[in-house]
């Protein structure tokens, strides 16, 4: 979506199926966040965008910190809200089934905030998405649902979106 809007978009992943995949959008390498400064200069990019890797790694806080070394202008960050709607109908259902069985990290809104801060980011703003409700993921519901999970649902409950997405800054290029 960035390349058809006229955006350089480059791609970084572990996974050479990913690779392969991001390749027909744009430049994409093969690497992880330890990678980063390897593979890219400082101040190369305006904007970094992290959507639902950091629940992936090890080290989340680290792998902030060395995307921060890239010293872009700013940053989107996304990762899975532990304390959406779905997540919490499972549970109250008895469902053991895991969000993703390769999921390592969590969290909410206050502790991913605490993380951002750590690895010297400030928050600038916080997006909402869909808050859903359909924990069975029947497709027919989830179009029937569409409406109330995505456009007033969010505005409602903000911090039962099923994602925490924040735009932000590097600390020391905050005013």
């Amino acid at each position: 979506m960035l390349a058809n809007k006229g955006y350089q978009a480059v791609g970084i992943d572990p996974n050479v199926e990913c690779v392969q995949l991001g390749s027909q959008y744009g430049q994409c390498f093969q690497g992880a966040f330890e990678d980063a400064m390897r593979l890219f200069q400082p101040e190369e990019f305006d904007v970094i965008v992290s959507s639902h890797v950091l629940e992936h790694v090890l080290r989340p806080i680290d792998a902030m910190m060395q995307l921060n070394q890239l010293k872009a202008k700013a940053y989107l960050f996304a990762v899975p809200n532990v304390h959406r709607n779905a997540r919490l109908i499972r549970l109250l259902l008895g469902s053991a089934r895991p969000d993703h069985p390769n999921h390592i990290y969590g969290w909410g809104k206050p502790e991913f905030e605490a993380a951002l801060r750590t690895a010297g980011f400030k928050v600038l703003r916080w997006y909402t998405n869909r808050v859903t409700i359909n924990p069975f993921g029947s497709a027919l519901l989830t179009r029937i649902l569409a409406p109330l999970e995505v456009k007033l649902l969010p505005r409602l409950f903000p911090l039962l979106s099923s994602s925490l997405i924040v735009y932000c800054e590097p600390i020391e290029n905050v005013k």
